[in-house]
């Protein structure tokens, strides 16, 4: 329009790959008699530097999830310099890894295995795994199932008034 050019913005969703994404974006113009005029920009989005997989990974958000039990997850870690890990948890004992770090991997993975107590709450217990790698920083969010829910008070238990067993 005029003497001012046009300006074409693109909105990329985030990449979960390590590999770049292309594509072409075809420009041509609305009139048909000027299509021979089209034009075509090379668009090409990087990959990321580090991928955590996981069994425990909910495909559909990228969340791991882990039982109310804890134990260990088994994660493997994909990337293109060398890492570290970290959670938010406050206690150091609730969740541990069995490496603070580790090498670039792109084709094989490295494993870490992270262990996570018990959660006895009667709520979900949520914390953030963040790697480091290359200057950036990847978060996870890790969710675990909220404990068992204790039982209610048993009407047949002992009353401190009589000492007996009461049943209704």
């Amino acid at each position: 329009t005029g003497d001012e050019a046009d300006r074409l913005t693109v909105g990329v969703a985030p990449t979960h790959s390590l590999d770049p994404r292309r594509d072409t974006i075809v420009v041509r113009p609305e009139s048909e008699a000027f299509h021979i005029y089209a034009d075509s920009i090379a668009v090409v989005q990087n990959g990321i530097d580090l991928i955590v997989e996981s069994e425990a990974m909910n495909p559909d958000n990228l969340e791991i999830e882990i039982p109310a039990d804890g134990g260990e997850v088994s994660l493997s870690v994909y990337s293109r310099a060398d890492w570290t890990v970290s959670s938010t948890d406050a206690a150091a004992e609730r969740v541990a890894f069995n490496t603070p770090g580790g090498k670039a991997d792109v084709d094989n993975g490295i494993s870490l295995g992270m262990t996570v107590a018990p959660n006895t709450s009667t709520e979900e217990y949520t914390f953030t795994l963040t790697f480091t790698s290359a200057g950036e920083t990847y978060s996870y969010i890790c969710r675990q199932q909220a404990g068992a829910i204790p039982p209610e008070n048993d009407p047949t238990e002992e009353t401190e008034e009589n000492g007996k067993n009461e049943k209704t």
